[in-house]
């Protein structure tokens, strides 16, 4: 999903296209939460091997997912990227100048869910 992240109401019903490669044969399109849990999308076409429409799924409240879609029962998503965290002990003395090195989901498969507006209150 190149240009992500991408922003959606969690009511869901939005439609988003993820490019990639692969994706023939995809039997799932779901969207994971920092938690875990899993929104399955309310549907999806495989475009070609490299373009999935797919319409987004209600989820709960604001967060981030990730993007995954399954083929041959495998579950992809774009790449891990590398990145600097703050270790909290600026030990510079044991060679970790204050970070470490991690692994972390390429911000291009991110998509961020915000609370719809209410109803109108009717009386």
């Amino acid at each position: 999903m190149p240009g992500g992240p991408y922003h959606v109401g969690n009511t869901g019903g939005t439609q988003v296209t993820v490019t990639g490669s692969g994706f023939t044969g995809a039997s799932r399109v779901y969207f994971q939460n920092l938690n875990g849990k899993e929104f399955d999308v309310q549907q999806f076409t495989v475009n070609s091997d490299t373009n999935i429409t797919l319409i987004s799924p209600a989820t709960t409240g604001r967060s981030t997912h990730q993007v995954f879609v399954v083929v041959g029962g495998v579950d992809s998503t774009a790449p891990h990227v590398g990145a600097m965290v703050s270790d909290g002990n600026s030990l510079s003395g044991t060679g970790t100048d204050g970070g470490t090195w991690v692994s972390v989901p390429s911000r291009d498969n991110e998509v961020h869910t915000t609370e719809e507006p209410p109803s109108p209150f009717i009386m």
